[in-house]
């Protein structure tokens, strides 16, 4: 499930779909503290934005479906292009 999303998340991002409107670092790391970005998913335009450290999406798919364990391809899209996809151990494990 989680390389079908990764797929899915990279095809977005290498086909332009991704648009990241703000992306203010928070001084301490590289990566934005805040981020907010318009996805081109297959079923439309997705608003996407980190706050307060949670990441949202507007696809149905995420809001009928969220409960804090996972993202979407769109929320993965943008934190590829952000700096923020999780880390891959050395076993390939994905560590949040």
């Amino acid at each position: 499930m989680r390389s079908d999303l990764d797929l899915i998340a990279r095809s977005i991002l290498t086909g332009g779909g991704v648009c990241v409107y703000v992306a203010q670092l928070d001084g301490e790391h590289a990566r934005p503290a805040l981020v907010s970005a318009a996805v081109q998913g297959a079923n439309g335009l997705h608003a996407v934005d980190l706050r307060y450290g949670g990441w949202r999406c507007t696809c149905v798919g995420w809001v009928q479906q969220h409960d804090g364990l996972g993202d979407c391809p769109h929320i993965r899209a943008v934190q590829l292009a952000t700096g923020h996809a999780p880390a891959r151990t050395p076993a390939g494990v994905t560590r949040w």
